[in-house]
């Protein structure tokens, strides 16, 4: 992967996690409008995704669901800017994606996650915890600290933890 930020989350994804973003990425394709963006492109989709599975893994939440959301989160962000219009547009075309190519899955938790995760909340709901968790440990890219009061799960406030110099 790419960037100081991933190169330490990387050793926490073992090949089951790498070959599911690698599924989903082939279905879902490359061909969103931010994907040849700076800090919100393909790297981040993907880095977002891996983190998301994690946390799901760790506190049993379903894996393929935290990652779709993962990788779809910001799929139509048109630039780097600030706001949560981005979400809402992600959100819309999430639901397209999923119901042509993840029928399996809950489409309307994972677009309300995605909907939301700029919004600045914290939820108990396991798959909005993990997307909304895994985008905001990757704050630091942007000279952003981890708020730990700001993340929904556990296993995302002892990464935070983890993460302080």
């Amino acid at each position: 992967m790419t960037g100081d930020c991933m190169s330490r989350w990387e050793t926490m994804f073992g090949d089951d996690l790498t070959q599911r973003l690698a599924a989903i990425e082939a279905v879902c394709g490359h061909d969103f409008p931010c994907r040849d963006l700076w800090l919100h492109g393909l790297p981040h989709l993907r880095e977002v995704a891996l983190l998301s599975g994690y946390i799901a893994s760790q506190s049993g939440a379903d894996v393929e669901s935290a990652m779709v959301a993962g990788f779809l989160h910001d799929c139509e962000r048109k630039d780097d800017g600030g706001g949560n219009r981005h979400a809402h547009d992600s959100a819309r075309a999430a639901q397209a994606i999923l119901r042509k190519h993840f029928p399996h899955l809950d489409t309307d938790t994972i677009c309300e996650a995605i909907r939301r995760h700029a919004d600045g909340e914290v939820t108990d709901d396991p798959i909005a915890g993990a997307l909304w968790d895994a985008d905001r440990l990757t704050l630091e890219r942007l000279g952003y600290r981890v708020r730990r009061d700001l993340l929904s799960t556990a296993v995302a406030r002892r990464l935070a933890q983890g993460a302080d110099h």
